[in-house]
């Protein structure tokens, strides 16, 4: 995990500081500090609540006030501000109910906007076996960021629990590690999404991420434990997008990941220890064995045209850049507004010359447009608003530090682009509320976290050529909400509302959506397309929600155009989605670079398998990187004898031998295996495992009979003695 340390903000930034009066917080874990965080919490508002470098003793749930959000706790660094609950709390002690140490959130609305907890470590002590470490919500815009959860003993109900409030998200959870408890993390409710990155669970005692039909993405995920890392447990709705995961520890009687019901998409995953890495119930019921996968999806992959690729994009992924740690001497204020046009002294301050830029807590307006240049790298918000009419609105310039950073923006329900990137610098645009962003042909790299445009602008986000990295982008709006123009755009977590198309991508553009969540609040006309996609390169995975009734959503998930010519993918015979939405564990356009399979070999290519036994057969893809790892069908020569189904489970029926056959999805490549049935089957593959013969002597049998059994059989062996009549 990688710990990442804030700084004191200035004194004028809407900055709490807990331990000063009239709150006077402990932070040498001797005195309870329970009242005086919350008396913070509920006095101020809005704005950062913050606790120096300490541990604050809590004996009670730390909880937001019933309000409308707007409000973060941060701390000194993750192993720097520690709160901890008390060992043996009176209310957390008994694992039959579960209570929080850390609240935010409120039941029944998703208005819980701009929520924020970084920068420190909760700690729920020992004997308090009903903690639930964090029940956190935050909607269209907010997270959690460099967080250490941990149970002081391993005991605990839940470290990180997203199921408590319904509408949970969107949101993002980005450098988190879990220690301990039943759960690692608990997600719940088909709306609005939930975005992983740089994620550690160990030692959980049942399951380490439990998924109940929330739409979630997740990169970059680290699992030390003996149980399923990630299991999905819904019979339909739910979707859970993979990619970069190490699934360590395991046993050999658990497997990694359990997929229940939902759509679910996985790439570059490894695992050690597990009996299995997939079991899959869902769609295409295909297990996956083995210690790796390259890609693999859980349903049918889905395009247009029987020559688009087999496997998603797999655009080059980079990290959002981090602001730089200026020293409070190097950052320049905006003067206080003036009740008018705040333009020339945001622009003032910008080319005061200081590298950090920041609006003190207010409401601010921009008429003009104001250049990012000069020296400027950081230009932060504190969460202030800033009305930004048509015509108005950052411009990023070129300037001496090779990377720009806006972030912590509110902008109003502005009706115009709040940020255009006209720069060859690179730019960094987080954590900002109605904040709706273009980039220019031929700027630098453009990297967008945690950022929403609402629907009341007539423009959302525009990325015109050049390469673009989003993490948890929410675009809300009745008209086309993104549009990439010969742009490479990745996107890890898209949430989108109203109606309109969700990205029309055109002009050579290339689009990854690794998890999107369509919720169709607006009825669709019955000839729009969820994406289009001409004359470009398209894949994503992920879900919608509509509530307008059966058959009422959007009836096309996309529309491709090639060579002039237009097809569309029907949603009709897609997977359930939330209502009467769909969703979609694989859907591609265009022709991506991919790796093509050269051959497949089964393995082993001949075994013997008893009457009515079962077993699997490894298929063993060449190159190993190949892109599509599905077979299209499997066969068997004789069914009298031994049977397969489509997912290449084999049973033995009668004695003799088959040899049964698989060809692959990726180019038609063939291979056999030869079964034979038999009643004392050699080097026998039985639930994965090889196995010895049972000798049975003396031979003829006399009146005593005596049975070998290697030790290893025990657990699963059954002896049926029968006389030469069968008796």
């Amino acid at each position: 995990m990688q710990l990442l340390y804030s700084q004191k903000y200035p004194s004028d930034a809407g900055l709490l500081d807990v331990t000063q009066p009239p709150y006077n917080a402990d932070e040498t874990g001797v005195i309870d500090a329970t009242k005086a965080i919350n008396d913070a919490l509920a006095a101020y508002g809005g704005g950062i609540v913050y606790l120096p470098a300490g541990t604050y003793l809590v004996s009670n749930t730390i909880k937001w006030p019933d309000s409308w959000g707007y409000e973060s706790l941060e701390g000194d660094g993750v192993g720097k501000t520690i709160i901890k609950l008390i060992d043996n709390c009176t209310g957390f002690t008994s694992s039959a109910s579960g209570k929080p140490v850390v609240q935010s959130g409120k039941q029944g609305s998703a208005d819980w906007f701009s929520v924020m907890i970084k920068d420190l470590s909760i700690n729920t002590g020992s004997g308090n076996n009903g903690a639930i470490a964090l029940q956190f919500k935050a909607n269209n815009q907010g997270g959690l960021k460099n967080l250490k959860i941990e149970s002081g003993d391993g005991a605990g109900q839940i470290g990180l629990d997203l199921e408590y409030f319904v509408q949970n998200g969107p949101l993002l959870v980005k450098n988190v590690e879990i220690d301990g408890f039943d759960y690692g993390i608990k997600c719940r409710d088909g709306q609005n999404s939930q975005t992983f990155e740089h994620i550690t669970i160990k030692n959980q005692k049942k399951r380490g991420i439990i998924n109940y039909s929330q739409v979630i993405s997740i990169r970059d995920l680290t699992s030390f434990n003996s149980v399923p890392a990630i299991v999905d447990s819904t019979s339909d709705n739910g979707a859970i997008t993979l990619i970069d995961a190490k699934l360590n520890g395991g046993n050999s009687n658990s497997t990694a990941i359990i997929n229940n019901g939902g759509v679910m998409y996985l790439r570059n995953i490894t695992s050690t220890g597990y009996g299995k890495l997939v079991q899959n119930k869902a769609g295409r019921k295909m297990d996956v064995t083995g210690n790796s996968i390259v890609e693999w999806t859980s349903h049918k992959k889905e395009s247009v045209s029987d020559n688009n690729s087999s496997s998603m994009l797999n655009l080059e992924v980079k990290e959002t850049p981090d602001a730089a740690n200026d020293p409070l001497s190097d950052w320049q204020k905006v003067a206080a507004p003036s009740g008018g046009d705040d333009t020339k002294a945001i622009q003032d301050a910008i080319d005061a010359g200081k590298p950090t830029v920041y609006f003190p807590k207010g409401n601010y307006t921009m008429n003009g447009i104001v250049h990012i240049k000069g020296s400027v790298q950081r230009i932060i918000g504190f969460g202030g608003y800033l009305a930004v009419p048509i015509g108005a609105g950052f411009f990023v310039d070129d300037g001496t530090p090779s990377t720009v950073v806006i972030e912590q923006f509110n902008s109003n329900f502005s009706q115009g682009f709040f940020v255009t990137h006209a720069s060859s610098r690179t730019l960094v645009v987080k954590n900002g509320i109605n904040v709706a962003i273009k980039k220019n042909n031929g700027s630098g790299d453009l990297f967008i976290e945690d950022v929403v445009a609402f629907h009341d602008s007539p423009n959302q986000f525009e990325f015109n050529g050049g390469s673009v990295w989003a993490r948890q982008l929410n675009a809300e709006h009745d008209g086309t909400h993104i549009i990439n123009n010969g742009a490479n755009l990745w996107i890890l977590g898209l949430k989108t509302e109203r109606k309109g198309v969700l990205i029309d991508t055109k002009n050579a553009g290339k689009t990854e959506v690794l998890g999107f969540f369509c919720y169709t609040t607006v009825l669709p006309p019955t000839d729009m397309s969820m994406f289009v996609c001409s004359e470009s390169s398209f894949s994503a995975v992920g879900s919608e929600t509509s509530y307008w009734g059966a058959g009422l959503s959007y009836l096309s998930f996309l529309s491709e155009t090639n060579g002039g010519v237009t097809k569309t993918l029907p949603a009709t015979n897609l997977p359930s989605g939330v209502g009467a939405g769909h969703a979609v564990s694989f859907i591609v356009s265009g022709n991506p670079a991919i790796t093509k399979a050269e051959s497949i070999k089964l393995s082993p290519n001949k075994f013997e398998i008893e009457p009515f036994g079962e077993s699997t057969i490894d298929v063993v893809f060449s190159p190993t990187n190949t892109s599509n790892l599905s077979i299209k069908s499997w066969t068997s020569t004789n069914v009298d004898i031994v049977t397969v189904d489509k997912y290449g489970n084999i049973q033995g029926l009668d004695y003799g031998s088959a040899y049964v056959k698989a060809i692959s999805e990726d180019g038609g490549f063939k291979d056999s295996c030869l079964v034979t049935v038999t009643d004392t089957p050699v080097n026998s593959i039985i639930n994965g495992k090889t196995k010895n013969n049972l000798v049975v002597y003396p031979n003829p049998a006399s009146d005593n009979i005596n049975v070998i059994i290697p030790i290893n059989w025990l657990s699963d062996t059954k002896i049926s003695i029968f006389s030469i009549v069968g008796n």
